[in-house]
């Protein structure tokens, strides 16, 4: 996929974010369904989150000086992945090395303003992904060695991917409120 094809589907993806942060109130944002699932804004906190600390300062590692220069590249769980242009349907945990559960978000204002920094980052770094070096990578760790266009996609792939979360979350939360 194109790159400022991969741009349009973020914004899309920002935007449906967006419109369903807007439907939900304070206080549906941190119920949780159980206690085993996070609400809808950790959700939220995650995916802003792996944005900035994992997928945005990994593709800058890929454009910087000090990037690895591998042949190494997508293992099979990446290359799948890759070739769905997705995460197949279904629920997945996080690798031990980054799981963790996210804190609850500050407001939904605060949400606002960092799905917006989200899109903008992905606004900015367009020029330098078009341009990066295929050799230069960073390891994902689900999906092996990345270049910064690969960075670039999963940073969409993953934000679309928790949509379907949040609408199980809204789901469940409609049959509780």
């Amino acid at each position: 996929m194109k790159n400022k094809k991969i741009l349009e589907n973020f914004k899309k993806t920002i935007l449906t974010y967006e419109q369903k942060l807007n439907s939900l109130s304070e206080e549906e944002l941190r119920i949780k369904p159980n206690e085993n699932e996070w609400s809808a804004g950790q959700v939220y906190s995650h995916v802003i989150m792996a944005h900035n600390f994992l997928f945005i300062n990994s593709l800058k590692k890929c454009l910087s000086e000090k990037a690895e220069a591998t042949k190494l590249g997508k293992n099979t769980s990446g290359k799948l992945v890759y070739f769905l242009g997705g995460l197949p349907p279904g629920k997945y945990k996080m690798p031990k090395s980054v799981g963790m559960e996210p804190p609850q978000p500050e407001s939904k204002e605060h949400i606002f303003m960092m799905l917006k920094k989200m899109q903008e980052s992905m606004e900015e770094l367009l020029p330098d992904v078009d341009t990066s070096e295929k050799d230069k990578k960073a390891k994902h760790p689900a999906f092996g060695m990345l270049n910064a266009k690969e960075w670039y996609h999963a940073a969409e792939m993953h934000a679309k991917h928790h949509l379907k979360q949040i609408k199980r979350i809204e789901k469940a939360i409609s049959k509780k409120v």
